[in-house]
């Protein structure tokens, strides 16, 4: 269905649903319809949904652009993005949301900025595409983050959630909103003139400039795979990208802790879009799905395997 309630634009099927709000393009919901839980339950005013575009100038120096708040469009009417609802012959449902211009705390930018997201019936999968033209001439989209989720965590409390995450092998982290903001012991240990250094009873995370606690990584280097998994007993969320060429990504997981708790995830590309230029996407998935990581690894397995076959 596709239903525009209460200034929010709703998407989905008897399984998902997505709620974006009408005026700014925001991602408001994220519904798991057979539960009924809205999995995004901590809203923070840090971060925008559903991404971010990193730009640089040519002096080197970096800042972030997003979707606008309400605020930002009263004061500037063209930040104000078109939305779209269409629906296939197969019963897939598509919203398309395109951004003339963007937000960004150096000022509003010539960078148009489109996103759609399409369900097709009886699935748990969304499946989300941006495309990008920067028409700013002295600036570089150096990188994307697609699709953003934030503010996440599953049931009544986040202490009994586990995420998955492919870093090298795999890990599989229970209740990663503290273990991730929780000093691991740092033990290290040499053999013959090589010296190593490893770390327990918690996970090595960085803090970036707002106070949350990241993990980040590279696909093909310390991650093996593109995908993630974050569940409870009842329902868990899937995110991967899906592209068929394997080009360099990253997968970012980050919280801001116990005291705001919530976890948040990205997938992000490096496409450095010059000005004049335009960039598409692979496709990403986004799911709310039942039962726990081995629904996530079938999904991207079935993926996989239709490609190589």
């Amino acid at each position: 269905m596709i239903v525009v309630r209460n200034h929010r634009v709703r998407l989905g099927n008897d399984n998902v649903e997505l709620a974006f709000d009408s005026l700014t393009g925001e991602l408001i919901e994220l519904l798991n319809k057979v539960t009924g839980e809205n999995v995004l339950k901590n809203w923070s005013n840090q971060r925008s949904m559903p991404f971010a575009l990193v730009i640089r100038k040519e002096s080197g120096e970096t800042f972030t652009a997003t979707a606008p708040v309400y605020k930002q469009i009263l004061s500037d009417k063209r930040l104000q993005p078109s939305i779209d609802v269409s629906r296939s012959e197969d019963g897939t449902r598509t919203i398309r949301i395109a951004f003339g211009r963007l937000y960004s705390a150096a000022g509003n930018l010539n960078i148009r900025t489109t996103v759609c997201v399409s369900v097709a019936p009886e699935q748990y999968e969304t499946l989300w595409t941006i495309q990008v033209e920067n028409g700013e001439r002295d600036l570089i989209v150096e990188s994307v983050r697609f699709p953003c989720i934030f503010g996440v965590y599953m049931g009544e409390t986040w202490k009994d959630d586990v995420l998955v995450y492919p870093f090298n092998s795999g890990e599989k982290i229970e209740n990663p909103v503290e273990m991730y903001e929780k000093p691991p012991a740092v033990v290290g240990w040499k053999w013959q003139e090589y010296k190593y250094t490893y770390f327990t009873g918690a996970v090595n995370t960085s803090k970036d400039d707002d106070g949350a606690y990241v993990r980040e990584f590279q696909y093909s280097g310390p991650l093996s795979m593109m995908w993630l998994d974050y569940y409870d007993s009842n329902q868990g969320l899937y995110i991967a990208s899906y592209d068929e060429q394997f080009n360099v990504a990253a997968l970012h997981c980050e919280t801001f802790g116990a005291e705001k708790p919530g976890m948040g995830f990205y997938a992000v590309k490096y496409p450095h879009i010059e000005g004049g230029r335009e960039w598409k996407s692979n496709r990403f998935a986004v799911a709310v799905h039942p039962g726990d990581w081995h629904w996530g690894a079938e999904k991207y397995g079935s993926w996989r395997r239709s490609i190589e076959s």
